[in-house]
């Protein structure tokens, strides 16, 4: 229980460490009819994680040995490419303020920000579902018990969260996102690998790791400097 209460705590505090803060700058700006395209992207992310754990709960229950890793290590690989079209999508969107603060006109989409709520609950969802999977087979009230008091300590995270983004630069915000992303995904680039070839050792985790974080964050750096730089 303790173990499904810390996944679930932290997977959801990612979460509202990314969409938090740009529901408070909507409607710092005035735009809270966008604030349903966050809301309704969200619901679909959901919806789409219930559908998938159905599938994989019903799934991985008749996978052994490294049929099970091949199945965790794909869904690790195919969140941590979730990860980078997030970090496009957050690029755009960190785009939108910047016109907002020198034209004050608002330059987000509806599609943009529908995209980044569905990616972002999908994605952590599907981790907290991934950490589960071991556990709802053996023992289902412990860990939905656990999951629950997760999620409660996070949304307390969550009202901090709240709290402070109100009095914060958004563009900070968005580059501190950014580096979050790049570090959770080369986590689970790693991670991949390690499932996908056990026999490596844990050398390979850190490999894969460095191949993710250090090109992505290169290139964010760059764009960072290159953007100062014009100002």
């Amino acid at each position: 229980m303790i173990m499904s209460m810390i996944i679930t705590c932290r997977e959801f505090f990612e979460m509202f460490l990314i969409l938090v803060p740009l529901a408070v700058y909507l409607y710092k700006i005035n735009q809270k009819k966008l604030l349903r395209n966050i809301c309704t992207g969200g619901a679909a992310g959901l919806a789409a994680t219930l559908l998938t754990g159905i599938a994989a709960y019903n799934t991985t229950a008749k996978l052994k040995g490294y049929a099970n890793n091949l199945f965790m290590g794909s869904t690790m690989l195919f969140l941590s490419g979730l990860i980078l079209y997030s970090l496009v999508i957050i690029k755009k969107q960190s785009k939108g303020v910047q016109v907002y603060d020198d034209t004050m006109k608002s330059n987000f989409t509806s599609y943009g920000l529908f995209t980044l709520a569905f990616v972002t609950i999908f994605r952590e969802s599907l981790e907290i579902l991934i950490f589960f999977l071991p556990f709802l087979h053996t023992n289902l009230l412990q860990t939905i018990t656990g999951g629950v008091i997760g999620f409660s300590i996070s949304l307390i995270g969550a009202f901090l969260i709240f709290k402070s983004a109100a009095k914060l630069n958004i563009s900070i915000i968005f580059t501190f996102l950014n580096l979050f992303l790049i570090f959770i995904g080369a986590s689970l680039f790693g991670e991949s690998l390690l499932e996908l070839f056990p026999s490596v050792g844990n050398s390979i985790e850190l490999a894969g790791q460095l191949i993710y974080g250090i090109p992505i964050g290169f290139l964010f750096i760059k764009s960072e400097l290159r953007k100062y730089i014009k100002k």
